[in-house]
């Protein structure tokens, strides 16, 4: 088998996951709580698709597929999940209360400070439709930029950002 890996390590997009969903699937059905096992992501990336996806990640309930334009804002530094959830714990500890889109968002940010430059000026540029994907350091816009383009880079705040848009696709079989 041969993998070609074209999502950023360290992004938030369940890179790793994918890869183990995808050799799960290649080798036969797993079960969700063995594929839970390799990661709280895994279970979902094995089914692929769009799904509602509870508790730790071992409930996942298959949604009908809806075509999306969006596009992704990469940045050139990658975020440790274990750091951003070690965080995000401290923050429960303290009795601070996620709040926003992404749960995660607040203690990214503290994990890597370049991120919360980024995304305060990507925000500042593009309106609080900027979100945080995953764990990060990936940011998303849900549809597609005015360029003409499907990528392109800019210069930020704290080094280059990739610029790629796409469309959701349904799952194969």
């Amino acid at each position: 088998m041969t993998l070609h890996k074209v999502i950023p390590p360290g992004g938030g997009l369940g890179g790793g996951s994918a890869d183990a969903g995808a050799i799960l699937r290649w080798a036969g059905t797993v079960s969700a709580e063995r594929a839970l096992s390799l990661g709280g992501d895994v279970p979902f990336c094995q089914l692929g698709g769009r799904a509602l996806v509870e508790g730790v990640g071992e409930q996942v309930t298959e949604r009908p597929f809806e075509a999306r334009e969006v596009t992704l804002a990469i940045s050139n530094f990658g975020l440790d999940t274990r750091e951003v959830y070690r965080a995000f714990d401290e923050l429960d500890d303290e009795g601070e209360r996620p709040h926003g889109r992404n749960h995660l968002e607040w203690a990214a940010r503290m994990v890597e400070p370049r991120l919360a430059t980024t995304m305060d000026w990507l925000r500042a540029t593009l309106g609080d439709q900027v979100h945080l994907a995953g764990s990060g350091s990936t940011l998303f816009i849900e549809g597609h930029l005015e360029r003409g383009v499907e990528a392109w880079d800019v210069m930020g705040p704290e080094g280059v950002v990739q610029f790629r848009q796409t469309i959701t696709t349904p799952r194969s079989a």
